[in-house]
């Protein structure tokens, strides 16, 4: 008996198997990217509904999918923080906050926030360097004025620091924390 191998067949074959598997590759991959808007609304409300833990492993898993999306770290970030128990657990909520201003620079509040953070962290001179960007755009904020003080008294630049904490009393006198750092 005389068997021979069908060429034409198996070429048949294998482009069949090869358009089916990457056919399958991404129908699975626009599946997954359709079904990360659900994650994202997931995570918003279990964010809304005080499950905060939850909300945080739906928004890594958001992020998985979608790593540039600046609003969605900003709000990871924030849930990090409201979490986070000690200045050690506040630390991957400084970086997704400033992966978010990475992304997306005009974000104030996000800005603002990260100033809080970075000085629990004792991250002073990034304090600072988001300060100065913040004064530029409200100047003669006595809150900022008096923040920045205090980042420039713990790097050690005191006659500055001395300058930003007058600037602080002369456009908030009745605040009186400015007074005990002079």
């Amino acid at each position: 008996m005389n068997r021979r191998l069908n060429l034409r067949f198996l070429t048949i074959l294998a482009a069949v198997i090869g358009i089916l598997t990457v056919s399958a590759h991404f129908l699975h991959a626009y599946q997954i990217y359709r079904n990360a808007g659900a994650l994202l609304t997931q995570a918003e409300r279990a964010r809304e509904a005080g499950r905060l833990d939850v909300a945080v492993q739906l928004y890594r898993r958001y992020l998985r999918l979608k790593p540039a999306d600046a609003e969605a770290l900003a709000q990871y970030g924030l849930t990090l923080d409201k979490l986070a128990k000690s200045p050690r657990e506040r630390v991957p909520a400084y970086f997704a906050l400033e992966r978010s201003l990475q992304l997306m620079d005009d974000q104030p509040a996000i800005r603002r926030h990260i100033v809080d953070v970075a000085m629990v962290i004792d991250r002073y001179q990034d304090a600072h360097d988001h300060l100065v960007k913040l004064q530029e755009n409200t100047p003669n904020n006595a809150e900022l004025e008096h923040l920045q003080g205090r980042c420039l008294v713990v790097m050690g630049d005191y006659k500055e620091a001395e300058k930003q904490f007058q600037q602080a009393i002369t456009h908030a006198p009745a605040q009186l924390e400015s007074y005990v750092h002079l």
